[in-house]
């Protein structure tokens, strides 16, 4: 593996704006301090798009295309080759990209009554370098793998040539405006939902569920480079841990997403879920007070420890036996729009089991479906205005090592078709009262859509 130190820069920015139109670029970032190591890459020498149905259509590097048949998953682990891994590196090269909810429904075999989005079920690539950015040791590094493309090895020489030679830059891509917002379901269609979603409660089918709205806008005439535009004024406004940029030919992602779903590290899993909000206070006391209210809340610690059951099962299918531990139960995280009550879940994971064979089989999050699982999910279908698409899907990493970190596509928008969208909501219990939880689905995306818009509704 070729390894070579570049020019340090506090803001990613003067990376990426040389970066700015590459191919598949992928950037996995936080602006919280929890990943004091970012990276970026960009033309994968595969493309995996999941057209479901057990078909992945393989892009490679000299653009030549084919299909191949079998689980989207296996295909991934059977494409990694053996990779040069660095201590210091999250991703040297691997396999990275992000899995739409509605893989979910398929992986659970239930039959959705919404017709199908044109966008892949999930998205890959498998890419052989990566740009790393370690703020902590304030270090600049490029890794590229002896695999590389001729092509990408020759890009990449002329990016390091760029970097080398060129002073910080303070660029700024141009984001275009938006005027309206639209909510797929009003305030009498919630308050159906809500009622049916609560009946169902009461007639035992679950436990909880979680309820979400989908928002539109249309893109003005498309700015160069809108997609990262776009994604710039939201990381500016809304750093969080657990960020991925990741464009696609169908779509580009753009999430600001504050859930880790689950990592693997070596023989360690660890998932955070989410459940509990409150919205940040206008002054200090005010802001304290939200967050003793959320920690206090028994109606949110029971919505929480439902979920923590439920990953714990989730994770105990490939974890050695008597390993799976809650390491943090009820810990009020707090960012920049909303306070959220967290807990901790590790075990240490079967020499047999595949990270990605661990992502599949808890796959879609327990924290955005409810309990049961799959028939949370059915009734989530039934109740839903549409697909959710990326929402609520997994942005995820293997790396050369093996290891895995991915995250849940909670505060995450999706530009396809010369349209953003955007998706809130929560979970319903038996305590749940439809006022506060509508109210919740519109505060976690009003900072999102206030950041790029002047309206909304």
């Amino acid at each position: 593996m070729l390894t070579i130190e570049l020019p340090y820069s506090e803001s990613s920015w003067f990376y990426l704006n040389l970066v700015a139109d590459w191919p598949d670029l992928i950037w996995y970032h936080s602006g919280a301090g929890v990943r004091d190591v970012e990276w970026i890459s960009a033309y994968p020498e595969i493309r995996f798009e999941y057209l479901g149905d057990d078909v992945t259509r393989l892009t490679h590097s000299d653009q030549s295309v084919h299909e191949v048949s079998g689980d989207f998953f296996s295909t991934l682990k059977h494409s990694l080759p053996v990779l040069e891994g660095c201590d210091d590196a999250p991703f040297t090269g691997g396999l990275a990209g992000h899995l739409s909810y509605d893989l979910g429904l398929e992986l659970l075999d239930i039959k959705s009554r919404h017709p199908r989005t044109p966008m892949p079920l999930a998205v890959a690539g498998l890419y052989l370098w990566s740009l790393q950015i370690d703020h902590a040791r304030k270090v600049a590094t490029l890794y590229m793998q002896q695999s590389c493309s001729t092509e990408t090895t020759r890009r990449l020489e002329q990016l390091v040539d760029q970097l080398q030679s060129t002073a910080s830059t303070t660029a700024y891509l141009s984001c275009p405006s938006f005027e309206q917002w639209h909510s797929q379901m009003d305030r009498p269609d919630y308050e159906q939902a809500f009622m049916r979603l609560k009946q169902y409660i009461v007639d035992g089918d679950i436990y909880q569920a979680n309820l979400t709205r989908q928002w539109q806008c249309d893109v003005p005439t498309a700015a160069p480079l809108a997609d990262l535009a776009i994604y710039r004024q939201l990381t500016d406004a809304m750093p969080a841990p657990f960020s991925m940029f990741h464009r696609c030919p169908s779509h580009s992602l753009l999430s600001v997403s504050p859930e880790r779903f689950i990592r693997i590290n070596g023989t360690q899993m660890l998932t955070q879920p989410i459940k509990g909000t409150r919205p940040r206070g206008q002054t200090p006391k005010d802001d304290q007070m939200l967050a003793n209210t959320l920690l206090n809340s028994e109606k949110d610690r029971a919505e929480n420890l439902m979920i923590v059951d439920l990953l714990r099962n989730d994770l105990a299918r490939h974890a050695q036996p008597g390993t799976v531990k809650v390491d943090q139960l009820f810990e009020v995280q707090s960012f920049p729009n909303v306070h959220h009550l967290v807990s901790t879940i590790s075990a240490t994971r079967k020499t047999t089991s595949h990270a990605l064979d661990i992502l599949r089989d808890a796959f879609p999050g327990g924290s955005i479906t409810g309990a049961p699982k799959k028939r949370a999910m059915e009734i989530i279908d039934e109740l839903e205005t549409g697909h959710r698409a990326n929402y609520c899907g997994s942005g995820f990493y293997v790396n050369a090592q093996g290891d895995l970190d991915s995250s849940i596509l909670i505060r995450t928008m999706t530009l396809a078709d010369g349209q953003l969208s955007c998706h809130g909501g929560g979970g319903i219990v038996h305590d749940s009262t439809m006022t506060e939880e509508f109210e919740e689905s519109a505060v976690k995306v009003r900072r999102l859509m206030q950041t790029l818009s002047t309206s909304s509704d």
